[in-house]
């Protein structure tokens, strides 16, 4: 393809009415391997086009082209505005169909991510506290609560996400807990990691249990802020158990803080067993008789 300057902006605005919409074939230099000749197609549509033009021009261009010839066609471009159709207006138009599509946010943080951790590979360190896969670090109070955790003079650790900083938090901490009390330190308007020691009785029997709760309060923050907490939960509990000793019992999940109350927590570590129905048995006919029925077939009444 061969465009210039001299043959493409002295031609085509020349062309073009200002209120009048119009299809412009340009051909390029550059020829199919049957020798013809390459084109691009042009679609003019302006803003102060009578509404009958816009809609007559919209249901007759696919016909053009295909009445031209689909297979001539090297490129199109489309505008409503007479300065589009220059030849910086079509680099602009070839700079925007060759671009990658733009991202979603949830595609923004996997890229950070991956790019995270390709620097942390080059880097070729990784902290003995960080996220495997994410790199956050744990702050020193946030180390130091989780090993009072494990010693037991802390009962109850809540951690955050320092998304700036990408640093694991301390949030809170309590030494004694009324699980009653529980729901009251849960944030509604952003995610939280709780780890909870939680001696409670069962069934006549004593269990000291660490529990890890990830509380996510849903539509009240951010698309980002839910995915980071939820891409690093998993390293968090990996952490805690491999580097603190934290052995957890139960991992729970909820949007509401309000569902944890001492008998949601006995449900979720102690599930109730079902007990084990057998199935209905149908009983056999008495007397091993076949219950398949014969229909006996009429006979005709004899002639008079």
């Amino acid at each position: 393809m061969f465009l210039t300057k001299a043959h493409f902006d002295d031609m085509i605005p020349d062309l073009i009415e200002e209120k009048n919409p119009c299809y412009i074939f340009y051909r390029m230099d550059e020829k199919n391997r049957s020798g013809s000749y390459l084109w691009l197609f042009m679609a003019y549509t302006p803003d102060l086009a009578a509404v009958r033009d816009k809609m007559l021009f919209a249901a007759t261009q696919a016909t053009m082209k295909q009445i031209f010839g689909g297979g001539l066609i090297k490129d199109e471009m489309s505008g409503s505005v007479k300065d589009d159709f220059s030849l910086q207006g079509y680099y602009r138009h070839k700079e925007s169909v060759d671009a990658p599509p733009p991202l979603t946010e949830a595609e923004q943080i996997l890229q950070e991510i991956s790019l995270s951790e390709q620097t942390e590979r080059n880097a070729g360190t990784t902290k003995s506290t960080h996220l495997q896969g994410i790199s956050f670090p744990f702050q020193d109070d946030a180390v130091e609560a989780l090993k009072a955790l494990q010693q037991k003079t802390l009962l109850y650790v809540q951690l955050g996400l320092d998304i700036q900083r990408e640093e694991i938090t301390l949030a809170h901490t309590e030494r004694r807990i009324d699980i009653s009390k529980l729901p009251s330190y849960i944030p509604n308007d952003s995610p939280r990691y709780h780890l909870l020691y939680f001696p409670h009785d069962h069934e006549g029997d004593h269990f000291t249990s660490y529990v890890f709760i990830y509380t996510c309060p849903g539509n009240s923050c951010g698309v980002r802020e839910r995915m980071l907490y939820a891409s690093c939960k998993a390293a968090v509990t990996d952490v805690c158990q491999q580097q603190f000793g934290i052995a957890i019992a139960k991992k729970v999940e909820t949007d509401n803080g309000a569902d944890l109350t001492e008998d949601f927590l006995l449900s979720e570590i102690h599930p109730p067993v079902t007990a084990y129905r057998p199935k209905f048995s149908k009983p056999k006919p008495p007397g091993g008789r076949n219950t398949r029925m014969h229909k006996s077939k009429s006979k005709s009444p004899p002639s008079v």
